[in-house]
């Protein structure tokens, strides 16, 4: 995400980090937390989520076929989202690609 940040105002990226970690995941499909009106008031800060979450996918596409558990570990595990395996990276990109199809309309 190095040449995000160098083309995006630092605050902005921990804004969308703060986004992120504000979901409340409730169940398999339901999250709740997500106020997008809120996050994203103009279309700088839209588009700052925009070249976030296509820069995760890049990023998550260069692993290869799997996510290494260890980096899971190190980087993503939390209270709400636990891996004990390696993860097929194509189940991941999909979703950021739906959340962006989603965020153009």
């Amino acid at each position: 995400m190095k040449s995000t940040a160098t083309s995006t105002n630092i605050s902005d990226i921990k804004a969308v980090s703060q986004f992120f970690e504000e979901w409340d995941w409730q169940g398999p499909g339901v999250i709740i937390g997500i106020e997008l009106d809120a996050f994203a008031p103009s279309p700088e800060r839209l588009s700052t989520l925009l070249r976030v979450l296509k820069a995760t996918r890049t990023r998550i596409s260069n692993f290869g076929a799997e996510i290494p558990i260890e980096y899971l570990i190190a980087h993503v595990n939390s209270e709400t989202a636990y891996y004990s395996a390696s993860q097929p990276t194509d189940r991941f990109c999909h979703d950021i690609e739906r959340f962006i199809t989603v965020l153009k309309k």
